[in-house]
């Protein structure tokens, strides 16, 4: 080894290849801790939501949407839906394609701004690059209550 000095445009050089590699690094290593430790997440309680609460006002009426925090993944909440008078969706709001978050629908839709997959109010894929659903938490409604329960497999 030669013991040259380094110019400043070396030096800067070589600092910018090293944060567009952490840059590029960061969101692989930002994965659920139970997924890097190959044990299924611990199952959660289940979570009720009271539709007379402001908070869960939107979910009162169909087309309704909301993010709440999610037990398995404390960046990446869970975003519930009303689908019909009878019926309500959660899922995760981590994107399939890539890891990003989605935001809540808008015109039924949900648009990943990373790399543009879409999702129905379901979570269903209508556009790729996306293959797989979002991620579905078990979910009822009784009367004005919503209950999300575990991921189903």
């Amino acid at each position: 080894m030669t013991d040259r000095e380094v110019t400043r445009r070396e030096f800067m050089r070589n600092a910018g290849r090293t944060a567009l590699a952490a840059a590029v690094a960061v969101p692989f290593m930002n994965l659920e801790s139970s997924a890097s430790s190959g044990k299924p997440p611990l199952p959660m309680q289940p979570i009720d939501m009271d539709l007379t609460k402001q908070e869960f006002e939107p979910l009162a009426k169909v087309g309704g949407a909301v993010k709440i925090p999610n037990p398995h993944d404390a960046h990446k909440p869970i975003i519930v839906t009303r689908t019909s008078e009878t019926e309500v969706a959660a899922f995760s709001s981590k994107c399939t394609h890539f890891g990003c978050e989605v935001p809540l629908p808008d015109n039924d839709v949900i648009t990943c701004q990373c790399h543009g997959s879409k999702f129905d109010v379901g979570g269903k894929v209508i556009h790729g690059p996306a293959n797989k659903p979002l991620k579905a938490f078990a979910a009822t409604l009784s009367g004005t209550t919503i209950t999300i329960k575990d991921i189903e497999a």
